[in-house]
């Protein structure tokens, strides 16, 4: 095949045998990037549009449950050594969509977040297209001063004045991060000459709290034994009178308490602590209180639910994940700080060939400075653009939809009698169990009876599986063990293509299938009897 205006023909070489070179290499050198990225786009937007589409079809699946062995058999996951042309990714994206989970199912349920939305989806591919590093204002000026304005508005929201913030590569980074702060205040000597026999520096946070709490007193040198565990509520919510009586015994044991994390929306039960009363432990304590908003933190645009968030305002830092409770791209991570200026001032390396300070204005603005990163993804226009599209309002909205359909899903399970609450939602979680018949009526206390726990556990997992496997529904299950408490399903009411009849679907669901297992085990039985 000749190149447009050459006369020659591309030619491959492959070992002893020569082939046409695939159509990309062909026309690199005389195909402009924009006609390149036309005939993508040609080809791959109907597959989405097509994928988009169906999503909403009731009788497509949620997954296609397929083995990892299977998947590499029915997908050519194999690096070549030569390209491929358009058609051949096309068929690639092809089965890519056909194997993935369809996140923005209505029955999804199964994680804290839900499939993204169209003005999301352009902001990414924006950002690709832009493909920048908002470390500098000079490689990124509109995106640093996107980032700051971010900032500043949904500071304000939670309450700050003249806060601080950063956008990070998702919540656990973000908690992380607040540890660092809180160890640059206590400890400063310790980022420059690590810790001191005597420092005995120990933190604390919820026994129900993320399992990035724990990485972080780990990677900061603190260790995991020196992270205190403080008593849950069932429904979520941290206990402040044995926060207090903790780090007492703590100071009173020679250690040196400097951390809390607090908890809105905490992962398993969607639990919101008591933050006034929190923040007066750790003002009594003088230490540092964070508030894990990741998941919960959406709250704050509700016009119904906000006051969950009330008190957050005393928090030294709050991390929160747009793409948890608004339907944001993942990921869109974003660490709100109360103190102006210890952020760069825990982070910065003074890194000279990158961060000029003789450009005029623009120190505010390099945003390098106040993260471990260097390469950092743009990840605040997907939540600017998506605010620009939907509003303020129109987020609270969705908000206060979620909640309503939290509490019919609950009611539902009230209702029923085969099905029983773990804790009245205070949020978007709703946790349940399948009772069988023998177990109906009665309290769930499986630390009175090792077989209850058993029991449900099992049940639990079996009834997963089967629904699982039938692929529409795909919901979680989760056990609670600081309450010794077993398995139960886990639904996360965020989607707002949520309907009262997907809700009415999953409680039917769950029982029908409870019911099947339950009557085959007595078959079982009757026939080990017989």
């Amino acid at each position: 095949m000749a190149l447009a205006g050459t006369g020659l023909d591309v030619v491959e070489r492959t070992g002893s045998q020569d082939r046409l070179a695939p159509l990309h290499v062909q026309t690199w050198a005389s195909q402009s990037q924009a006609d390149e990225f036309q005939d993508m786009m040609n080809e791959v937007v109907p597959l989405l549009t097509n994928y988009i589409r169906q999503n909403d079809d009731p009788d497509e699946l949620t997954l296609q449950e397929v083995d990892p062995n299977a998947l590499s058999k029915l997908m050519d996951f194999s690096i070549p050594q030569t390209g491929c042309d358009i058609k051949e990714i096309a068929e690639s994206i092809k089965l890519i969509l056909q194997y993935s989970v369809r996140t923005a199912k209505s029955l999804f349920v199964d994680k804290l977040y839900y499939g993204s939305e169209p003005v999301g989806q352009i902001a990414e591919l924006l950002t690709a297209v832009t493909n920048t590093n908002v470390h500098v204002y000079q490689t990124a000026p509109v995106f640093t001063v996107m980032e700051k304005e971010l900032v500043t508005t949904f500071g304000a929201m939670y309450g700050y004045k003249n806060n601080d913030g950063i956008f990070c590569p998702g919540g656990s980074y973000s908690n992380l991060i607040s540890a660092h702060l809180a160890r640059e205040k206590y400890f400063p000597k310790a980022r420059l000459d690590g810790w001191a026999a005597e420092d005995s520096p120990v933190m604390f946070a919820s026994a129900q709290c993320h399992y990035s709490i724990r990485r972080a007193a780990g990677l900061l040198g603190v260790g995991w034994n020196n992270l205190i565990e403080v008593p849950a509520n069932r429904d979520g919510s941290m206990d402040p009178k044995a926060l207090d009586v903790l780090m007492a015994k703590a100071k009173a044991a020679g250690q040196k308490p400097f951390y809390v994390c607090s908890m809105a929306g905490s992962t398993v039960m969607g639990g919101f602590d008591d933050f006034q009363a929190v923040a007066e432990v750790c003002k009594k304590h003088d230490v540092w209180m964070h508030i894990d908003a990741c998941w919960g933190g959406s709250a704050i645009l509700s016009n119904t639910h906000s006051s969950l968030l009330e008190g957050a305002c005393d928090a030294d830092s709050i991390a929160w994940n747009p793409h948890k409770g608004m339907g944001i791209p993942l990921q869109c991570s974003l660490l709100l700080v109360k103190e102006h200026g210890i952020l760069e001032k825990a982070c910065t390396s003074k890194a000279q060939y990158l961060f000029h300070s003789d450009l005029t204005g623009t120190a505010p603005y390099m945003l390098g400075e106040k993260t471990l990163q260097c390469g950092r993804k743009n990840d605040a226009t997907k939540l600017w653009l998506s605010l620009k599209y939907h509003g303020v309002q129109g987020y609270g909205d969705k908000q206060d939809q979620a909640f309503k359909r939290a509490r019919f899903l609950a009611d539902c399970v009230k209702e029923s009698d085969k099905l029983q609450l773990v804790a009245d939602p205070v949020s978007l979680n709703v946790n349940f169990w399948y009772v069988p018949e023998e177990l109906r009526g009665q309290p769930v206390k499986p630390a009175e009876n090792a077989n209850v726990f058993s029991r449900l556990g099992k049940l639990t997992s079996q009834i997963y599986n089967t629904y699982r496997a039938r692929g529409k529904l795909l919901m979680d299950y989760a056990p609670l063990p600081d309450h010794n408490l077993p398995s139960f399903f886990r639904c996360i009411v965020a989607n707002p293509k949520l309907s009262e009849d997907d809700l009415r679907f999953i409680v039917k669901e769950v029982e029908s299938v409870g019911d099947a297992i339950v009557a085959k085990e007595e078959v079982k039985g009757q026939q080990a009897d017989s």
